[in-house]
């Protein structure tokens, strides 16, 4: 029964994986650009809903849309100030860039806020834990899973039933062919931006009631989302699905089987399983 508790555990904080890594497939899977500041995005949405809930007492899930909005935000002056000058000049250009503004946005962060943890404390949600068949579910993370849950599965139909998901998918599978199509590709481009910061802005909101912020939370969330974005397939919204929920898991059984301390060294080896035996991932890029 504990290994199920685990499990469970595991798929419950791998929804919020899933949410994070659907970002950084998304603009890569449209843009090509491989985000790594993607980290620090999270870092800010989780800094604002600390400040939202200590200055204006805003319930993390209440502040969502605000944090999504912020970052949509934040997303889109990025790629509208420096990114779109490197989406034609090769990945190499676009790593350094990335690279370089999550730098920068976490020195600011240790300069502005220390290096000190900051939590947010709630009131347990109907008593702190659930029971369902002999296993204790948290009632925190499993709002956070159901948040996500539905917050990536409401992107896949926006990708889907829009005319603007479609115009997304489109501009994924060729650019110049959108173009010709007459859809404005450069817009195209900016919206994606925003919409894959506001996806890490949603994933800030509810992992603040789980985890404490300090500045350099992004790199680390940001390693586990490459894994789970390699694992489903660079371009794939569902593959990061699935595989945030594959890597939760594993995180988490490994740190009940071998301690909390290798569960990251075992998210690291299997990214280099994946790599070399399933580089393309679970799933085909099919829209972003």
């Amino acid at each position: 029964m504990a290994i199920v508790q685990v499990i469970v555990s595991g798929l419950l904080i791998g929804g919020i994986y899933a949410l994070l890594a659907a970002g950084i497939t998304l603009i890569f899977g449209v843009l090509k650009v491989v985000n790594f500041a993607h980290g620090e995005l999270l870092m800010i949405g989780m800094y604002t809903t600390f400040f939202l809930n200590q200055i204006f007492g805003i319930h993390p899930y209440v502040a969502v849309p605000i944090v999504a909005v912020l970052l949509f935000a934040v997303g889109a002056a990025m790629h509208a100030g420096l990114i779109r000058w490197t989406i034609s000049g090769g990945h190499s250009r676009q790593i350094v860039l990335t690279l370089g503004i999550g730098i920068f946005l976490q020195s600011v962060a240790l300069m502005a806020f220390g290096g000190n943890y900051r939590s947010v404390q709630l009131e347990p949600l109907m008593g702190g834990s659930l029971q369902l068949l002999g296993i204790n579910i948290g009632t925190t993370r499993l709002a956070a899973f159901i948040i996500a849950l539905v917050m990536t599965g409401a992107l896949l139909l926006f990708l889907d039933r829009t005319l603007i998901g479609k115009a997304i998918r489109a501009t994924a599978m060729d650019g110049y062919a959108a173009q010709l199509m007459a859809i404005p590709v450069n817009r195209i481009y900016l919206l994606t931006m925003g919409i894959g910061a506001a996806m890490a802005g949603v994933a800030a909101a509810v992992l603040m009631p789980i985890y404490p912020v300090y500045p350099t939370i992004g790199l680390n969330m940001l390693t586990i989302a490459f894994v789970v974005v390699v694992l489903g397939g660079l371009g794939s919204v569902i593959g990061a699905l699935y595989g945030g929920l594959i890597i939760g898991v594993v995180e988490a059984l490994s740190g009940f089987l071998a301690g909390a301390a290798m569960s990251q060294v075992v998210v690291l080896a299997l990214f280099g399983v994946i790599l070399l035996v399933l580089p393309q991932g679970l799933m085909k890029a099919e829209a972003a």
